[in-house]
């Protein structure tokens, strides 16, 4: 009788071992934490474990490639598109940056949770100062080292009916004398000597 049932445990035992094997396989490339760091040389193509590039990536693009805005605007916006280029699911934290003459910028939302493959856009709403610009950027960190930053440029614009002065008359650098009529603007003086 105790040979039966040593004998019913080893099976049990055996049979649960396979039932836990993909969930163990599975624990190995989706962690709650990139793969260890002692275990180095196990990672990459040819290793045990996916390198945590692989495991855990981001990407960050603006929908448009440029923004124009008008001079001294606000609520002006921006959407940029977030995507885990990872293959394990991952969480995000969601910055904005901003350079140039770009006054103010705030994002929606502040942070997302992404399954490998799926995307969410951000919304950026800005305002901008004088001309000529400058640089609106978003950065997405993840909770396990990858990150990403996506940029793009505003131009401000005047705004409608402002006259628009062109200065290069007034380059005083850039003069084309030959062009100019007796006394116009500048005096132009030639000596000549007796050889």
């Amino acid at each position: 009788m105790v040979r039966v049932m040593v004998s019913v445990v080893s099976r049990i035992l055996s049979v649960s071992a396979l039932l836990t094997l993909p969930a163990s396989i599975s624990a190995q490339t989706c962690t709650n934490g990139p793969p260890p760091e002692e275990e180095a040389g196990l990672h990459g193509p040819n290793g045990a474990y996916p390198s945590s590039a692989d495991l855990y990536a981001v990407s960050v693009t603006p929908l448009i490639g440029a923004e124009d805005a008008i001079q001294g605007s606000s609520g002006n916006t921006v959407k940029f598109l977030v995507l885990n280029t990872g293959d394990c699911p991952d969480g995000y934290g969601i910055v904005v940056s901003r350079t140039g003459t770009v006054g103010s910028a705030t994002i929606f939302p502040t942070g997302l949770s992404l399954d490998p493959g799926q995307s969410d856009t951000v919304t950026v709403t800005y305002g901008v100062g004088a001309s000529p610009g400058g640089w609106i950027a978003v950065t997405a960190s993840g909770s396990f080292g990858s990150h990403y930053q996506g940029v793009v440029y505003v131009t401000v614009d005047p705004p409608p009916g402002a006259p628009v002065i062109d200065a290069a008359p007034y380059d005083f650098n850039a003069q084309d004398y030959t062009r100019c009529a007796v006394n116009c603007f500048a005096a132009v003086h030639s000596q000549s000597t007796v050889p």
